[in-house]
């Protein structure tokens, strides 16, 4: 349910302050009951500000269905009130939102000077309705945060402020009720809000405390623990204080709700999101058991909160498995918790295969399952394939060396294929459909497996037919697996400065793939091949040898050298600039982000997200870069920071825009800001208050300041003088959905947006399918003509980074594609003389998906990209990378043939 501000009827303006202290205070005491889900004030405020709401509006079809699409609620809570002289009467009116019908009404009245009681009473009156017990016997049970109406007044006039944004002097309105209240808890938590967006932690962390450590469950709380928990990070606490502080926190509040950051579009407990955070923190200072089992807890709640399907795990699966990982690369001892088992959990069956020390495992399951039964539009059923992921374990003290898996299936037809993986979907091996009866005989047989503990297997079953009847069943795994004994085990550390996609060989054996860890490996000296991931890229292959000692973890690194018939000879070997992050972090918030590339006429720089805050490298000589710097505040705060927009504008100041979660209700929005030294920066301030899918940032010929951002199927583009004060110049609305958009000017004056947009008008967002890259042409800014596509070929990633350069009168068009691990395409559209495109045919491997490219005027073009985790790709956080070179021919030369598969016998 939510509670909707109530409507002030009489001309009392003294008293308007009561249409939004109903409401919160009902809302506050309904969170009391755990029979009732109940919508947080913020959000119920958001939407009620967008429709201007008022209590009539319950019967209106249009709002109510927009209101249950927004919140998915069952019953709306409202009313009114009147006040006539020292007499106040209030309505509250409950509203079933399907019907828009009144199902409850309850009226009170009284004398004004006892508001607070009355408000109390309503609330009793209220819940005694939904729950069913005498209002009687629930009145004694709300908490009462103040009787002073001065303060509650001063309160809530003050939140009036702050849902307008006016922070300051909604501060000192909650300082004056503390004032007049200084037991009024809920006015220090408003006090500690606005010192926190005000960047002043010490002051915010003594008013949290207040609320944090003195009050009775409030709907807040979450809200509350997040931003002091921020403000003890952010004031560089050790990690054993920060540990000490969510331990407390949890067992204070494990039932505080808490919004963002874990990566799952439902509210979660305080005690699963600092669980997570501890094991993000624990894994930082190298205790990856006790991350594991901190992660795997959280997991566990969820799967008993939210169920078993991957969307509901979010970050707190990918730190209790990656240190999974890493526990068992450092030691070779096994940890996999109950929690991250259930992660591999079908119909509750754990699919889970625990090798016993002479590599023998079943897994039978209790209940027999089949490919997923489906309903077309038509109503008619079928069968269609599905995927069951398993977990494969060794003993403690064990490695695997061959691993051979045997589906145990009963009924007709059909196929099945296997793939093998530690990090990536199958980046230890894939092997091709056969026959379930062959299967269940010959099994999956998977020789090249890298050393390590844990391995992770899909099976796909694929039906022979459509036919319901026709279903098969899986009643069993077996597994059978040759292992390795540990001695005194150790492990490496890959790194390759100028590469992401790359694989290790270890004494000829699969390794790993990408930068990280590789172990756990017995004492001794190993023989080293890092080659490219793939065929056809630029890169050649360097062998080396290395000491393993027992208990260490020996660093690696290597550069790949350029293949020896590559037309990438001339660029630079690459950097990598993000090598250092100095602090460890406990934040859950990966950065998807490409970096942004600056190039200045003395200089680059590159700015980047990493875990939730942005950084920045500078070099003067294209080589060397400085050490990694962490912006700090106001850029990088306790909320979210990311995708970066830089520039250099003819005064010499740094405008930077950037995407944050810090506005007061949480919502992503864009913020700009400027420096002159890149050190000290202004406030953030939001060129638009409303989401963006994309957006851009330039200065044009003139001294403008031009802004385009998209949102689904429009692009709108802003000008200004002063980077702060913005008015509409023009828009370009399209037919169908528009994705990544790039913003530039051209010497001749014209403007160019370069823009994704799907192929299918049907589509839909999160669903965009095939998209086309188009150039669209303005003289002014305000009217635009869509000129031409730059690439004909479709692309199936519109969100993909785009980077514009403008070289000897022409453009240049890079576009960073796949997946956000290794497996990255690359294309330069470069603009002819006679007005038509031509694409590349070299560049695959080069960088990853979040990459840019810029042109500097004495070093060439330059390439600069990262890497990221997500829920499917557990591959470690690196970068930014950056290669540099004079010329982009070596893009446009004919394409490196892809060296031949092995066949597929030699596979299995």
């Amino acid at each position: 349910m939510a509670v909707f501000n109530f409507r002030m009827r009489s001309e009392t303006p003294k008293w308007t302050w009561a249409e939004k202290g109903f409401a919160d205070q009902i809302t506050t005491d309904f969170t009391r009951s755990r029979q009732l889900a109940v919508i947080a004030r913020d959000e119920m405020q958001l939407l009620a500000s967008k429709l201007r709401w008022v209590p009539e509006m319950a019967a209106d079809r249009a709002v109510t269905d927009e209101i249950r699409k927004a919140m998915k609620i069952d019953f709306l809570v409202s009313g009114f009130y009147t006040v006539t002289g020292d007499e106040i009467e209030v309505v509250a009116q409950v509203v079933n939102v399907e019907t828009r019908k009144e199902v409850a009404r309850k009226t009170l009245a009284g004398k004004t000077g006892q508001v607070l009681d009355l408000q109390k009473r309503l609330s009793a009156e209220l819940l005694g309705w939904f729950l069913g017990e005498p209002a009687e016997k629930i009145l004694p049970q709300l908490p009462v945060w103040s009787r002073s109406i001065d303060a509650t007044r001063g309160l809530y006039e003050g939140i009036d402020l702050y849902d307008q944004g006016r922070y300051e002097e909604a501060w000192l309105k909650f300082r004056q009720a503390r004032r007049s209240d200084p037991a009024f808890l809920e006015a220090h938590y408003w006090v500690g809000r606005m010192y926190y967006f005000l960047d002043r932690y010490e002051h915010a962390r003594r008013a949290f405390e207040e609320f944090v450590y003195r009050a009775p469950p409030h709907p807040r709380m979450g809200d509350a623990i997040k931003e002091y928990v921020h403000t003890w990070e952010k004031s560089g606490a050790p990690p054993e204080t920060l540990l000490k502080l969510y331990e407390g926190l949890i067992r204070r509040h494990p039932w505080a709700a808490v919004f963002n950051e874990m990566g799952i579009d439902y509210p979660i407990t305080c005690r699963v999101w600092l669980r997570t955070r501890s094991g993000q923190l624990l894994g930082w200072m190298g205790r990856h058991e006790e991350a594991t089992a901190q992660a795997s807890a959280a997991l566990a709640e969820l799967h008993r909160t939210l169920g078993f399907y991957w969307r509901f795990e979010g970050w707190a699966h990918v730190v209790a498995i990656r240190n999974a990982y890493l526990h068992n690369q450092l030691t070779g001892r096994v940890s996999a918790p109950p929690g991250l088992q259930e992660s591999f959990a079908m119909y509750q069956d754990l699919h889970v295969l625990r090798f016993d020390k002479q590599g023998q495992a079943l897994l039978r399951l209790r209940g027999p399952m089949g490919p997923a039964l489906r309903q077309r539009p038509d109503g008619r059923l079928y069968v269609s394939e599905n995927f069951w992921p398993n977990l494969l374990l060794a003993p403690d003290g064990y490695s695997f060396r061959k691993v051979m898996l045997y589906p145990v299936i009963e009924g007709p037809g059909g196929k099945a294929d296997c793939r093998l993986a530690m990090y990536d979907r199958s980046d230890v091996g894939e092997l091709p459909a056969v026959a379930t009866a062959k299967a269940c005989e010959e099994g999956f047989a998977f020789d090249d497996v890298p050393r390590t503990g844990l391995l992770r297997a899909v099976i796909r079953y694929i039906p022979a037919s459509a036919d319901p009847k026709s279903r098969f069943q899986v009643v069993a795994l077996r597994g059978k697996a040759e292992l390795d004994k540990l001695q005194r085990p150790g492990s490496l550390r890959v790194t390759c400065p100028n590469a992401t996609g790359f694989v290790v060989r270890v004494d000829g054996r699969y390794g790993r793939r990408g930068p990280g860890v590789i172990g756990p490996l017995d004492e001794g000296t190993y023989g080293l091949q890092f080659s490219p991931d793939r065929g056809g890229t630029c890169y050649g292959e360097h062998r080396t040898q290395v000491a393993v000692r027992a208990g260490r973890t020996t660093a690696v690194e290597v550069s790949l050298p350029w293949a020896a018939d590559s037309p990438w000879a001339s660029w630079s070997p690459g950097v990598l600039v993000g090598r250092h992050h100095l602090r460890a972090s406990a934040s859950l918030q990966p950065s998807l982000d490409a970096p942004c590339l600056l190039a200045e006429r003395d200089g680059v720089r590159i700015i980047w997200a990493h875990m939730g805050d942005l950084w920045s490298a500078a070099s003067t000589d294209g080589r060397t870069f400085s050490r990694p710097a962490k912006l700090e505040m106001p850029i990088s705060s306790g909320w979210m920071e990311g995708e970066p927009r830089c520039i250099r504008d003819e005064s010499g100041r740094y405008i930077l825009a950037f995407r944050s979660d810090r506005e007061a209700r949480h919502q992503e929005r864009v913020y700009v800001c400027w420096s002159r030294d890149f050190e000290h920066f202004s406030r953030p301030v939001m060129p638009v208050d409303r989401t963006v899918g994309r957006f851009d940032i330039i200065q044009d010929q003139g001294g403008r300041y031009l802004w385009a951002d998209r949102a689904d199927r429009k692009v709108t583009v802003l000008v200004s003088t002063d980077a702060y004060r913005w008015r509409k110049l023009g828009e370009i609305a399209f037919d169908a959905l528009a994705g990544e958009m790039r913003l530039a000017q051209r010497s001749d004056g014209r403007y160019e947006l370069f823009v994704f947009v799907a192929t299918d008008p049907r589509k839909v967002l999160g669903r965009a399918g095939q998209m086309r890259l188009w150039r669209y042409l303005s003289r002014d800014g305000a009217e635009w003509k869509r000129d031409r596509s730059i690439d004909s070929s479709g692309f199936m990633h519109g969100a993909s980074p785009v980077s514009v350069m403008h070289v000897d009168g022409r453009t240049l068009v890079a576009w960073f594609g796949g997946h956000v691990d290794f497996t990255s395409r690359f294309h330069l559209n470069r603009e002819r003389a006679d007005g038509a495109w031509e694409r590349s045919a070299a560049g695959a491997g080069v960088p990853s998906a979040l990459g840019a490219m810029a042109y500097h005027h004495r070093w060439g073009y330059l390439v600069a990209w990262q890497v990221a985790p997500t829920r499917l790709f557990l591959v470690e956080p690196s970068g930014p990378y950056l290669i540099r070179g004079d010329s982009v021919e070596a893009f446009f030369a004919p394409a490196r043939k892809p060296a031949a598969p092995p066949p597929k016998d030699a596979r299995r």
